[in-house]
Protein backbone atom coordinates (compact mmCIF):
# COMPACT_ATOMS: atom_id res chain seq x y z
CA UNK A 1 0.00 0.00 0.00
CA UNK A 2 0.95 3.62 -0.22
CA UNK A 3 3.22 4.57 2.41
CA UNK A 4 1.75 7.23 4.55
CA UNK A 5 5.59 8.26 6.31
CA UNK A 6 7.17 11.33 4.90
CA UNK A 7 8.54 9.38 1.86
CA UNK A 8 7.45 11.45 -1.07
CA UNK A 9 5.12 9.26 -1.93
CA UNK A 10 7.13 6.07 -2.02
CA UNK A 11 5.45 3.01 -1.74
CA UNK A 12 7.04 0.36 0.79
CA UNK A 13 7.60 -2.63 -0.55
CA UNK A 14 6.08 -4.98 1.93
CA UNK A 15 4.69 -7.36 -0.76
CA UNK A 16 4.46 -8.25 -4.34
CA UNK A 17 1.09 -6.03 -4.81
CA UNK A 18 3.19 -3.28 -3.15
CA UNK A 19 6.06 -3.58 -5.13
CA UNK A 20 4.07 -3.65 -8.43
CA UNK A 21 2.32 -0.21 -7.43
CA UNK A 22 5.69 1.16 -6.64
CA UNK A 23 7.17 0.27 -10.08
CA UNK A 24 4.00 1.50 -11.66
CA UNK A 25 4.19 5.01 -9.83
CA UNK A 26 7.62 5.76 -10.87
CA UNK A 27 6.72 4.50 -14.52
CA UNK A 28 3.94 7.02 -14.46
CA UNK A 29 6.30 9.72 -13.37
CA UNK A 30 8.56 9.04 -16.46
CA UNK A 31 5.69 9.28 -18.95
CA UNK A 32 3.95 12.20 -17.94
CA UNK A 33 7.53 13.71 -18.08
CA UNK A 34 8.50 14.32 -14.34
CA UNK A 35 11.61 12.14 -14.66
CA UNK A 36 13.04 9.45 -12.21
CA UNK A 37 12.18 11.81 -8.95
CA UNK A 38 9.11 12.12 -7.74
CA UNK A 39 8.93 16.19 -7.12
CA UNK A 40 5.52 15.79 -4.89
CA UNK A 41 7.98 14.50 -2.02
CA UNK A 42 9.50 13.72 0.30
CA UNK A 43 6.58 15.25 2.84
CA UNK A 44 9.15 16.17 5.74
CA UNK A 45 10.69 18.48 3.84
CA UNK A 46 14.04 18.27 5.56
CA UNK A 47 14.74 14.45 4.29
CA UNK A 48 13.97 16.47 0.54
CA UNK A 49 17.53 16.84 -1.08
CA UNK A 50 15.65 18.42 -4.02
CA UNK A 51 13.83 20.99 -1.59
CA UNK A 52 16.31 24.00 -2.74
CA UNK A 53 14.98 23.62 -6.55
CA UNK A 54 11.21 24.00 -4.87
CA UNK A 55 11.37 27.05 -3.19
CA UNK A 56 8.99 30.37 -3.30
CA UNK A 57 9.19 33.54 -1.98
CA UNK A 58 6.18 33.74 0.70
CA UNK A 59 5.99 36.53 2.82
CA UNK A 60 7.55 34.80 6.12
CA UNK A 61 9.95 34.77 4.04
CA UNK A 62 11.02 38.30 3.44
CA UNK A 63 10.12 38.84 7.05
CA UNK A 64 12.82 36.72 9.00
CA UNK A 65 15.49 37.18 5.65
CA UNK A 66 16.52 39.94 8.06
CA UNK A 67 19.17 40.70 11.30
CA UNK A 68 16.16 40.46 13.85
CA UNK A 69 15.40 37.79 15.90
CA UNK A 70 12.47 35.85 14.80
CA UNK A 71 10.23 32.95 16.01
CA UNK A 72 8.09 31.22 13.25
CA UNK A 73 5.18 29.03 14.03
CA UNK A 74 3.54 26.37 12.26
CA UNK A 75 1.15 23.35 12.40
CA UNK A 76 2.06 20.48 11.88
CA UNK A 77 2.86 19.77 7.94
CA UNK A 78 3.02 23.85 7.72
CA UNK A 79 6.43 24.67 6.57
CA UNK A 80 8.18 24.98 9.78
CA UNK A 81 11.19 22.87 8.23
CA UNK A 82 10.97 24.75 4.62
CA UNK A 83 11.37 27.84 6.08
CA UNK A 84 14.04 27.09 7.20
CA UNK A 85 15.85 25.47 4.39
CA UNK A 86 14.82 28.16 2.83
CA UNK A 87 16.38 30.74 4.86
CA UNK A 88 19.81 28.66 5.16
CA UNK A 89 19.72 28.50 1.35
CA UNK A 90 19.44 32.37 0.96
CA UNK A 91 22.92 32.71 3.31
CA UNK A 92 24.28 30.10 1.35
CA UNK A 93 23.75 31.36 -2.30
CA UNK A 94 24.82 34.99 -0.70
CA UNK A 95 21.16 35.60 -1.71
CA UNK A 96 20.73 39.63 -2.04
CA UNK A 97 24.61 40.11 -2.14
CA UNK A 98 24.52 39.58 1.62
CA UNK A 99 27.16 37.64 3.76
CA UNK A 100 25.36 35.49 6.24
CA UNK A 101 26.17 32.19 8.01
CA UNK A 102 23.36 29.98 8.45
CA UNK A 103 23.60 27.55 11.41
CA UNK A 104 20.87 24.75 11.87
CA UNK A 105 20.62 23.81 15.05
CA UNK A 106 18.29 21.11 15.49
CA UNK A 107 17.26 21.43 19.22
CA UNK A 108 18.17 18.53 21.77
CA UNK A 109 16.64 16.99 24.62
CA UNK A 110 14.73 19.07 27.36
CA UNK A 111 17.88 18.19 29.73
CA UNK A 112 20.02 20.24 27.96
CA UNK A 113 21.48 23.58 29.81
CA UNK A 114 22.99 26.75 28.31
CA UNK A 115 26.30 25.17 27.60
CA UNK A 116 24.68 22.20 25.93
CA UNK A 117 23.51 24.36 23.78
CA UNK A 118 26.46 26.10 23.05
CA UNK A 119 28.39 23.09 22.23
CA UNK A 120 25.55 21.55 19.82
CA UNK A 121 25.72 25.27 17.69
CA UNK A 122 29.24 25.10 18.13
CA UNK A 123 29.57 21.66 16.22
CA UNK A 124 26.87 22.82 13.78
CA UNK A 125 28.50 26.13 12.87
CA UNK A 126 31.78 24.07 12.59
CA UNK A 127 29.63 21.67 10.11
CA UNK A 128 28.55 24.97 8.17
CA UNK A 129 31.69 26.26 7.91
CA UNK A 130 32.50 23.65 6.40
CA UNK A 131 30.33 23.22 3.55
CA UNK A 132 29.96 26.91 2.81
CA UNK A 133 34.67 26.36 2.39
CA UNK A 134 33.87 23.43 0.13
CA UNK A 135 31.05 25.73 -1.93
CA UNK A 136 33.26 28.53 -1.98
CA UNK A 137 37.01 27.14 -1.84
CA UNK A 138 38.46 30.47 -2.65
CA UNK A 139 37.06 32.01 0.48
CA UNK A 140 39.95 29.72 2.67
CA UNK A 141 42.51 29.75 -0.64
CA UNK A 142 42.24 33.38 -0.99
CA UNK A 143 43.50 34.53 3.51
CA UNK A 144 46.61 34.51 4.52
CA UNK A 145 48.64 31.81 6.66
CA UNK A 146 47.21 32.80 10.22
CA UNK A 147 43.87 33.17 9.11
CA UNK A 148 43.89 29.51 7.40
CA UNK A 149 45.23 28.44 10.53
CA UNK A 150 42.38 29.91 13.07
CA UNK A 151 39.80 27.89 10.81
CA UNK A 152 41.52 25.21 11.11
CA UNK A 153 41.54 25.39 14.78
CA UNK A 154 37.90 26.76 14.71
CA UNK A 155 37.01 22.76 12.84
CA UNK A 156 39.02 20.97 15.09
CA UNK A 157 38.20 22.35 18.03
CA UNK A 158 34.44 22.36 18.08
CA UNK A 159 33.60 19.17 15.67
CA UNK A 160 36.76 17.14 16.54
CA UNK A 161 37.47 14.49 14.15
CA UNK A 162 35.42 16.51 11.08
CA UNK A 163 38.16 17.24 9.12
CA UNK A 164 39.76 13.60 10.15
CA UNK A 165 36.13 12.19 8.69
CA UNK A 166 35.46 14.36 5.53
CA UNK A 167 38.55 15.59 3.97
CA UNK A 168 39.32 12.44 2.70
CA UNK A 169 35.64 11.83 1.41
CA UNK A 170 35.77 15.51 -0.15
CA UNK A 171 38.80 15.18 -1.73
CA UNK A 172 37.77 11.85 -3.60
CA UNK A 173 33.92 13.40 -4.59
CA UNK A 174 35.40 17.23 -5.32
CA UNK A 175 31.89 17.86 -4.51
CA UNK A 176 30.51 19.34 -1.03
CA UNK A 177 27.79 16.14 -1.40
CA UNK A 178 29.80 14.12 1.47
CA UNK A 179 28.61 16.94 4.04
CA UNK A 180 25.05 17.67 2.22
CA UNK A 181 24.46 13.93 2.58
CA UNK A 182 25.58 13.83 6.60
CA UNK A 183 24.18 16.79 7.30
CA UNK A 184 22.12 18.81 5.35
CA UNK A 185 20.18 17.47 2.55
CA UNK A 186 18.09 20.61 1.69
CA UNK A 187 21.72 21.90 1.02
CA UNK A 188 22.01 19.56 -2.38
CA UNK A 189 21.13 21.48 -5.65
CA UNK A 190 23.37 24.79 -4.61
CA UNK A 191 24.02 26.73 -7.72
CA UNK A 192 27.40 27.33 -9.65
CA UNK A 193 29.27 24.79 -7.54
CA UNK A 194 33.03 24.91 -7.25
CA UNK A 195 34.98 23.00 -9.58
CA UNK A 196 36.77 20.16 -7.97
CA UNK A 197 40.08 21.04 -8.47
CA UNK A 198 39.12 24.01 -6.49
CA UNK A 199 37.89 21.55 -3.65
CA UNK A 200 40.94 19.26 -4.17
CA UNK A 201 42.70 22.42 -3.33
CA UNK A 202 41.13 23.37 -0.19
CA UNK A 203 41.72 19.56 0.90
CA UNK A 204 45.39 19.63 0.46
CA UNK A 205 45.54 23.12 2.09
CA UNK A 206 43.90 22.17 5.39
CA UNK A 207 45.40 18.80 5.31
CA UNK A 208 48.93 21.06 5.46
CA UNK A 209 48.08 22.73 8.86
CA UNK A 210 48.59 21.00 11.75
CA UNK A 211 45.71 20.15 13.81
CA UNK A 212 44.82 21.35 17.14
CA UNK A 213 44.18 18.86 19.69
CA UNK A 214 43.69 21.36 22.57
CA UNK A 215 39.78 22.21 23.42
CA UNK A 216 39.18 25.20 25.89
CA UNK A 217 35.81 25.52 27.64
CA UNK A 218 32.99 26.18 25.42
CA UNK A 219 32.71 30.35 26.17
CA UNK A 220 36.30 30.78 24.81
CA UNK A 221 35.50 28.88 21.96
CA UNK A 222 31.81 30.83 21.45
CA UNK A 223 34.15 33.86 21.23
CA UNK A 224 37.00 32.99 19.25
CA UNK A 225 34.52 31.53 16.82
CA UNK A 226 32.25 34.64 16.02
CA UNK A 227 35.62 36.53 16.09
CA UNK A 228 36.54 34.48 13.50
CA UNK A 229 33.29 34.70 11.54
CA UNK A 230 32.95 38.51 11.52
CA UNK A 231 36.86 39.55 11.67
CA UNK A 232 38.17 37.23 9.65
CA UNK A 233 35.88 36.27 7.59
CA UNK A 234 33.43 39.16 7.59
CA UNK A 235 30.25 37.94 7.79
CA UNK A 236 27.67 40.84 8.72
CA UNK A 237 25.39 38.75 10.53
CA UNK A 238 24.93 34.84 11.81
CA UNK A 239 21.55 33.14 11.72
CA UNK A 240 21.00 30.19 14.50
CA UNK A 241 18.07 28.37 12.37
CA UNK A 242 16.45 26.47 15.58
CA UNK A 243 13.93 23.37 14.49
CA UNK A 244 13.35 20.37 15.31
CA UNK A 245 12.20 21.26 19.48
CA UNK A 246 9.37 18.77 19.77
CA UNK A 247 10.92 15.94 17.61
CA UNK A 248 11.75 13.89 21.19
CA UNK A 249 9.90 11.77 22.87
CA UNK A 250 9.81 13.97 25.74
CA UNK A 251 8.65 16.85 24.21
CA UNK A 252 6.78 15.48 21.00
CA UNK A 253 3.39 15.53 22.95
CA UNK A 254 4.15 17.96 25.79
CA UNK A 255 4.54 22.04 24.61
CA UNK A 256 5.54 22.52 28.13
CA UNK A 257 8.65 20.40 28.16
CA UNK A 258 9.50 21.53 24.34
CA UNK A 259 9.35 25.17 25.80
CA UNK A 260 11.77 24.46 28.20
CA UNK A 261 14.07 23.23 25.87
CA UNK A 262 14.45 26.72 24.45
CA UNK A 263 14.16 29.24 27.83
CA UNK A 264 18.21 29.28 27.97
CA UNK A 265 18.64 30.65 24.09
CA UNK A 266 15.44 32.80 24.39
CA UNK A 267 16.83 34.31 27.60
CA UNK A 268 20.33 34.53 25.75
CA UNK A 269 18.20 36.35 22.73
CA UNK A 270 19.64 40.00 23.20
CA UNK A 271 22.59 39.81 23.97
CA UNK A 272 23.39 37.93 21.02
CA UNK A 273 21.41 40.15 18.91
CA UNK A 274 23.90 43.33 19.48
CA UNK A 275 26.03 40.85 18.38
CA UNK A 276 24.57 40.63 15.01
CA UNK A 277 23.81 36.82 16.20
CA UNK A 278 20.03 36.45 15.34
CA UNK A 279 17.68 33.26 16.40
CA UNK A 280 15.87 32.28 14.04
CA UNK A 281 13.17 29.80 15.75
CA UNK A 282 11.04 27.20 13.21
CA UNK A 283 8.41 26.15 16.21
CA UNK A 284 5.09 24.06 16.59
CA UNK A 285 2.13 25.93 16.92
CA UNK A 286 1.32 24.45 20.39
CA UNK A 287 4.02 26.29 22.04
CA UNK A 288 2.97 29.86 20.85
CA UNK A 289 0.60 30.17 24.20
CA UNK A 290 3.39 28.61 26.83
CA UNK A 291 6.12 30.65 25.94
CA UNK A 292 6.67 33.39 28.08
CA UNK A 293 5.87 36.86 26.55
CA UNK A 294 9.06 38.17 28.84
CA UNK A 295 11.31 35.97 27.19
CA UNK A 296 9.65 36.29 23.13
CA UNK A 297 9.68 39.68 23.60
CA UNK A 298 12.65 40.85 21.28
CA UNK A 299 11.91 38.64 18.49
CA UNK A 300 9.42 39.11 15.27
CA UNK A 301 6.91 36.79 15.67
CA UNK A 302 5.10 35.39 12.40
CA UNK A 303 2.63 32.80 11.46
CA UNK A 304 2.98 30.53 8.26
CA UNK A 305 -0.09 30.50 6.92
CA UNK A 306 -0.78 29.08 3.36
CA UNK A 307 -3.49 30.88 0.56
CA UNK A 308 -4.98 28.60 -2.47
CA UNK A 309 -2.82 30.66 -4.20
CA UNK A 310 0.87 30.02 -2.44
CA UNK A 311 -0.27 26.54 -2.42
CA UNK A 312 -0.92 26.46 -5.83
CA UNK A 313 2.65 28.17 -6.56
CA UNK A 314 4.35 25.46 -4.22
CA UNK A 315 3.06 22.67 -6.62
CA UNK A 316 4.00 24.62 -10.14
CA UNK A 317 7.24 25.40 -8.77
CA UNK A 318 7.95 21.66 -8.13
CA UNK A 319 6.83 20.60 -11.42
CA UNK A 320 9.02 23.66 -13.21
CA UNK A 321 12.05 22.03 -11.62
CA UNK A 322 10.84 18.19 -12.54
CA UNK A 323 10.34 19.40 -16.11
CA UNK A 324 12.90 22.25 -16.71
CA UNK A 325 10.49 24.49 -16.99
CA UNK A 326 8.39 22.65 -19.47
CA UNK A 327 5.36 23.29 -17.94
CA UNK A 328 4.33 23.76 -14.24
CA UNK A 329 0.61 23.13 -14.26
CA UNK A 330 -1.06 19.71 -13.15
CA UNK A 331 -3.23 20.29 -16.12
CA UNK A 332 -0.60 19.03 -18.26
CA UNK A 333 -0.02 15.36 -16.19
CA UNK A 334 -4.06 15.41 -16.31
CA UNK A 335 -6.49 14.24 -18.76
CA UNK A 336 -8.90 16.23 -21.08
CA UNK A 337 -11.51 15.08 -18.50
CA UNK A 338 -10.04 17.22 -15.46
CA UNK A 339 -9.23 20.64 -16.13
CA UNK A 340 -8.26 23.18 -12.99
CA UNK A 341 -6.79 20.40 -11.61
CA UNK A 342 -4.83 22.42 -8.84
CA UNK A 343 -8.84 24.09 -7.30
CA UNK A 344 -10.15 20.20 -7.95
CA UNK A 345 -7.06 18.80 -5.37
CA UNK A 346 -7.61 21.78 -3.24
CA UNK A 347 -10.84 21.54 -2.12
CA UNK A 348 -11.91 20.94 0.98
CA UNK A 349 -8.07 20.21 1.79
CA UNK A 350 -6.73 21.68 5.05
CA UNK A 351 -4.47 24.82 3.32
CA UNK A 352 -1.11 22.87 4.04
CA UNK A 353 1.72 21.83 2.17
CA UNK A 354 2.11 18.33 3.50
CA UNK A 355 -1.43 17.87 3.07
CA UNK A 356 -1.98 18.71 -0.08
CA UNK A 357 1.37 16.47 -1.70
CA UNK A 358 0.07 13.69 0.48
CA UNK A 359 -3.33 13.89 -1.42
CA UNK A 360 -1.43 14.62 -4.94
CA UNK A 361 0.42 11.56 -4.36
CA UNK A 362 -2.14 9.00 -3.59
CA UNK A 363 -4.06 10.60 -6.18
CA UNK A 364 -1.49 9.13 -8.39
CA UNK A 365 -1.63 5.64 -6.69
CA UNK A 366 -5.32 5.64 -7.36
CA UNK A 367 -4.55 6.45 -11.47
CA UNK A 368 -1.90 3.69 -11.90
CA UNK A 369 -3.61 0.69 -9.21
CA UNK A 370 -7.17 1.82 -11.80
CA UNK A 371 -4.94 2.19 -15.37
CA UNK A 372 -1.83 1.57 -15.11
CA UNK A 373 0.77 3.61 -15.94
CA UNK A 374 -0.14 5.26 -18.56
CA UNK A 375 -2.56 8.57 -19.19
CA UNK A 376 -3.52 11.73 -16.80
CA UNK A 377 -5.16 11.89 -13.60
CA UNK A 378 -8.40 12.26 -13.71
CA UNK A 379 -11.36 13.17 -11.59
CA UNK A 380 -12.12 9.81 -10.37
CA UNK A 381 -8.48 9.58 -9.40
CA UNK A 382 -8.58 12.51 -7.02
CA UNK A 383 -12.16 11.01 -5.70
CA UNK A 384 -10.45 8.15 -4.78
CA UNK A 385 -7.59 9.40 -2.78
CA UNK A 386 -10.44 11.99 -1.23
CA UNK A 387 -12.17 9.30 0.08
CA UNK A 388 -8.90 7.47 1.47
CA UNK A 389 -7.98 10.88 2.93
CA UNK A 390 -10.70 11.44 4.53
CA UNK A 391 -10.86 7.83 5.72
CA UNK A 392 -7.17 7.83 6.90
CA UNK A 393 -6.10 11.35 7.28
CA UNK A 394 -2.78 10.28 8.24
CA UNK A 395 -1.59 13.73 7.74
CA UNK A 396 -4.07 15.79 9.62
CA UNK A 397 -2.88 18.79 11.81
Amino acid sequence: MFSSSASGGKISSSSPEADSTAKRFQEWLSQAGLGETNPFGPLNAGEDPHLSRYLIRHDVFRAIWQDKPAIVFAPAGGGKSAFRARLAYACRVEEDMRQVLAIPYIAPTPTMDLETHLEGILRGAAQELLLRLTYRPATFTSLDDPACAAIRRALDQNDPGLLEQFLPQLEREGTTQPLVETFDLSAAHLPAPAEPAQVHALCTALAQIPPVPQVPPVAQRWQDFFDLLFATLHFEAVYILVDGVDAFPETIADPDAAAAVLFPLLAQMPHWAAQQVFLKLFLPLELAPVLPEPLTKPAKIDMITWTPELLVELLHARLRAATNGEFDSLDAISAPSLRNAEAELLAGLPPLPREVLALLNRAIVEHVRRVGPTGGLEPEDIKAARRWYQEERPFSP
